[in-house]
């Protein structure tokens, strides 16, 4: 009898400490839902100041601004006629599409994959100016892909031209300010040009190499870096992507990285990497057979001194030595065929596959869009 009071008391007791938990379970995910839905909206100032702007978009009236460097009304801002949207072309102009379009123009997803690694490609310090990659023996190789700038190799250094939009305030504060992720790629964007433009040589090298507006000057160069680097000191680093805060990647290093850590697509990018440096199945061969004649020669040596070692007497009579000359012969001759086969059959048969597989959805896709345009 006393134990079932005392039972009794003890459920309604587990039940009301449930009942309470779930409650304030209930309340903190109903301040949580309300505090996002009462949190104050990303917004950011323009990174440089308005006289600065190089352009300005066609419904905005020109007001000239004391100080402006510029001396004639700035030129109309003009944004390509279409743009690649997963596989398609998209139309664009000011008024239609131009938020989908600053995606994919920033688009640094994959980056973003691999951020807390970065410090294996390169150190947390500004990119180095174009002058010295000239001297390095690198050519400037223009890219459109955002997440592929100031990666470089040996031969090339990948550099994206500085869009016009980014140099127009007006623009800064219509579609990019108010997105967080955004703001901080664009923003480290434009500080990567003052990493890499700051002598009159490098100014020389970006205006030959296209990475600048035709009419941009050595003095409105620097009047604008020197606006940037004041905004930026108020502003401070902490919303800017962290790609952004180390220079110039080594490119080797950043696929091995994403073929160990992609958290999408692993299969591909396992293959490819972060950026497919073979454009045929020739050039892929030619670069991956090196390390295949560096082994070649090396067994070619093992097997020459074991032959020395057969011809004396304590080595001839040894079984054990017998044995590891058979088993290096044998692999001298299985090893680098078996090689070359893995790589012939599992990489190159993924590449084949993965194309025909990617042509077959485009087709069928494009098939599909024109079955709905027949329609309409």
């Amino acid at each position: 009898m006393l134990g079932q009071t005392y039972g009794g008391k003890s459920d309604k007791s587990e039940s009301y400490h449930l009942n309470r938990e779930i409650s304030t379970a209930n309340t903190l995910a109903r301040m949580e839902d309300d505090s996002r839905t009462t949190a104050v909206p990303f917004a950011k100032s323009v990174p440089f100041d308005p006289q600065f702007s190089f352009f300005q978009i066609s419904d905005e009236e020109e007001k000239p601004e004391q100080g402006d460097l510029v001396e004639k009304k700035r030129d109309p801002l003009i944004l390509p006629a279409q743009f690649y949207l997963r596989g398609t072309l998209q139309s664009l102009s000011l008024n239609h599409g131009v938020e989908a379009f600053v995606a994919v123009e920033l688009n640094m997803s994959r980056v973003n994959q691999i951020h807390q690694h970065l410090w294996i490609a390169g150190r947390t310090t500004p990119g180095r100016p174009l002058h010295q990659h000239i001297v390095h023996g690198r050519k400037i190789t223009c890219t459109e892909q955002t997440d592929l700038h100031l990666l470089w190799e040996d031969t090339r250094l990948f550099v994206k031209p500085c869009p016009d939009y980014l140099l127009t305030h007006e623009f800064w504060k219509r579609h990019i300010c108010h997105d967080r992720e955004l703001w901080g790629v664009a923003v480290g964007l434009l500080l990567s040009y003052t990493w890499l433009i700051q002598h009159k040589s490098d100014f020389r090298i970006a205006h030959a190499e296209g990475l600048l507006p035709d009419f941009m000057t050595w003095e409105r160069w620097n009047a604008f870096a020197a606006s940037l680097a004041q905004r930026m000191e108020v502003e401070g680093n902490e919303d800017v992507n962290p790609r952004f805060l180390y220079g110039n990647l080594r490119l080797a290093r950043i696929n091995w990285i994403y073929r160990i850590r992609a958290q999408s697509r692993k299969g591909h990018a396992l293959v490819n990497g972060f950026f497919n440096i073979y454009p045929s199945y020739e050039s892929f061969f030619s670069r991956n057979t090196a390390p295949l004649t560096v082994v070649a020669v090396y067994f070619a040596l093992i097997l020459g001194a074991m032959q020395v070692g057969l011809a004396t007497d304590r080595l001839g009579k040894s079984q054990t030595f017998q044995n590891a000359s058979l088993f290096a012969t044998l692999l001298a001759i299985i090893g680098p065929l078996g090689v070359l086969a893995m790589f012939v059959m599992f990489v190159m048969s993924y590449v084949f596959f993965w194309n025909l597989f990617r042509t077959v959805i485009h087709i069928r896709a494009w098939n599909a869009s024109q079955t709905t345009i027949r329609r309409l």
